[in-house]
């Protein structure tokens, strides 16, 4: 491994390290004084959908390259997030995401390019199939029309969401054909990890004070040209640089874990006893 991906990887961890540490900062501060209302407490969930490989896109603008026809495949995420105020709600989630298509006649602007270290896809004459499996950890902000303390039950609740994180590579090039990995892009063969964007939109609905469904629609914008195993170059041999673009459409359920004044509420047992002397007055 050469010095700039060394330093890279230990960027990105450095990176992974910030945002978990500061997520978990705030939801310290956050609860640290307890009150009986929805924005008290963490919300804990998952959702599951699809997801789709949409197109790459040169910082030029010159126009959307698109080499396979893309499939449809399964994704799923875990969550974790807080309410910090009416409007907003901070969080983060560890998610899996599976791309996939395929190309009947390759025709790769990366085909035969001796491209330094980078994969050498070599010449192709038969239909192909990639396949990306992208796992990572985001964080996310959320952004409520409604005041979230003000939503009555089953009212839909629109909001915008924005975050970022990385993701990590298990991708594979197969050459049907031979039913064989084209050489060098094998699982595990490329340790590739890249930062990664996310703009969406979707809305909640409160099933009841602690229980809500989600649905989202989320854009990722990956600034690599590898979500689908294949490179990018110019009719003159240079390296384009390219955004790929996917997205995910997933439902959800989520618990919000309310905490309680201390002494009262259904859970008295998880409570401080008011006759100890250091409980509340």
């Amino acid at each position: 491994m050469n010095y700039s991906k060394s330093k890279r990887l230990l960027l990105m961890n450095m990176l992974r390290f910030f945002i978990t540490q500061l997520f978990l900062f705030i939801i310290f501060i956050s609860t640290c004084n307890a009150q009986k209302d929805l924005l008290q407490g963490i919300n804990l969930g998952g959702e599951l959908g699809i997801s789709r490989f949409l197109t790459e896109l040169p910082m030029d603008f010159s126009g959307a390259i698109s080499e396979f026809d893309h499939k449809t495949n399964l994704t799923f995420d875990i969550q974790l997030s807080k309410y910090v105020a009416p409007h907003w709600e901070v969080g983060t989630g560890f998610n899996n995401a599976v791309l996939s298509g395929y190309a009947e006649t390759p025709d790769f602007s990366a085909e035969g390019v001796s491209n330094g270290g980078l994969v050498n896809i070599g010449e192709l004459d038969g239909p192909v199939e990639y396949k990306t499996r992208l796992l990572g950890q985001d964080f996310f902000v959320r952004y409520f029309l409604i005041k979230v303390d003000e939503q009555d039950h089953l009212n839909i609740n629109p909001f915008l969401k924005f975050g970022g994180g990385y993701i990590n590579y298990m991708s594979e090039l197969i050459d049907l054909n031979t039913g064989e990995v084209v050489p060098g892009t094998a699982k595990y063969q490329v340790k590739l990890t890249t930062a990664s964007m996310k703009l969406g939109t979707g809305f909640k609905t409160y099933l009841s004070d602690r229980l809500n469904l989600i649905a989202s629609l989320d854009f990722n914008f990956v600034d690599y040209d590898y979500l689908d195993v294949v490179h990018n170059y110019s009719e003159s041999g240079e390296r384009l640089k390219v955004t790929g673009i996917y997205t995910e459409f997933k439902i959800g359920l989520y618990i919000n874990i309310t905490q309680f004044e201390a002494g009262k509420g259904r859970r008295k047992k998880y409570a401080i006893p008011e006759y100890l002397p250091f409980s509340p007055k």
